[in-house]
């Protein structure tokens, strides 16, 4: 977890290895984040989302942020519907879309929104009582096969209650998307 200056400087100086082809599902401000995240490491990033990005937005302002994220070397894609998961063996090899094309990467990021749009993965991925995705804390779905989630797709430990819970607040995605994204970009140690 980054709560600090210093716990930032630690994850940045972790962050690295070689360069990865990341696919983020989810056009909301947790997809910006991991984009964010994605390209400052020095991978390359895909983004797609079913409508138009930053919805909530006024368009042309959605449009800025789109056109910024595309020059600093992201590929956005507006209007194209993941669909499911392309597995090569145990290992996700990209995604799926609604029109059958098969997007390539090596790593999948999926920011799906605040109602969890599993049906995408159901049967591929573990899922909650409320349907949603079941990272560990660290971000993890799958990591076997390369498969994170942060955001309102997931449900998470509730300490309270001291069970998985679905909580759609802001403090609950953000901190969920810092912590895959951290999680997925470190290298495995030796």
């Amino acid at each position: 977890m980054v709560s600090t200056l210093d716990d930032g400087r630690y994850w940045l100086d972790e962050i690295g290895g070689e360069s990865r082809d990341v696919l983020v599902a989810g056009g909301g401000y947790i997809g910006l984040e991991m984009v964010e995240t994605v390209l400052a490491r020095g991978h390359r990033c895909t983004l797609l989302t079913r409508g138009r990005f930053l919805h909530t937005l006024d368009p042309e302002m959605g449009q800025r942020v789109v056109d910024a994220m595309r020059r600093a070397g992201a590929d956005v894609r507006e209007g194209v519907e993941v669909t499911g998961l392309d597995l090569d063996g145990d290992r996700v090899r990209g995604a799926q879309t609604a029109d059958g094309t098969s997007v390539p990467a090596d790593r999948v990021v999926l920011a799906l929104g605040l109602t969890p749009r599993s049906d995408l993965v159901a049967g591929q991925l573990p899922l909650g009582s409320r349907r949603g995705l079941l990272p560990d804390a660290r971000g993890r779905v799958d990591a076997d096969r390369g498969v994170w989630a942060a955001g309102d797709c997931c449900e998470v430990h509730h300490r309270l209650l001291d069970e998985r819970s679905f909580l759609p607040w802001a403090r609950t995605p953000t901190s969920s998307a810092g912590r895959s994204g951290t999680t997925w970009a470190t290298p495995p140690a030796p």
